[in-house]
């Protein structure tokens, strides 16, 4: 993989918006955080859980990550064809090992873009209380 890949400012800091959302989930048994969140262009997993998962990681060139705070770091590596149980499927993909902090796994637009076409209302409406 070369070029550079992005995430949003949601997946970088862990809000959690109306364009966002969090499921636990499980890989390879293992609880973990999961962000689907159409802001990033790719699939991304922390490098620690994939380490402590010991999920191999196949070396690609690097690539740089425009992470939402406007900063760009470097990045290589991927680990292809995890598998992240979701509670009606199973997700099979590839994902970009990366500093994530409060979020294990981030499902981004390189999953989405793989459904089929369906409708969406990502409408916010804030209701005062």
């Amino acid at each position: 993989m070369s070029g550079l890949v992005e995430l949003s400012i949601n997946s970088v800091v862990g809000l959690t918006t109306p364009r966002t959302m969090k499921l636990t989930r499980k890989i390879l048994g293992h609880q973990v955080l999961v962000m689907i969140d159409c802001g990033a262009t790719h699939n991304f997993i922390s490098a620690e859980l994939a380490g402590k998962l010991a999920l191999p990681i196949t070396h690609t060139a690097s690539y740089g990550v425009l992470m939402g705070t406007g900063l760009s770091v470097r990045g290589g590596g991927i680990c292809k064809g995890v598998t992240v149980s979701l509670p009606s499927i199973d997700i099979i993909d590839d994902f970009l090992p990366l500093q994530l902090g409060c979020t294990d796994v981030i499902l981004g637009m390189k999953w989405l873009g793989s459904l089929a076409k369906m409708q969406v209302n990502w409408e916010y409406i804030d209701h005062e209380v």
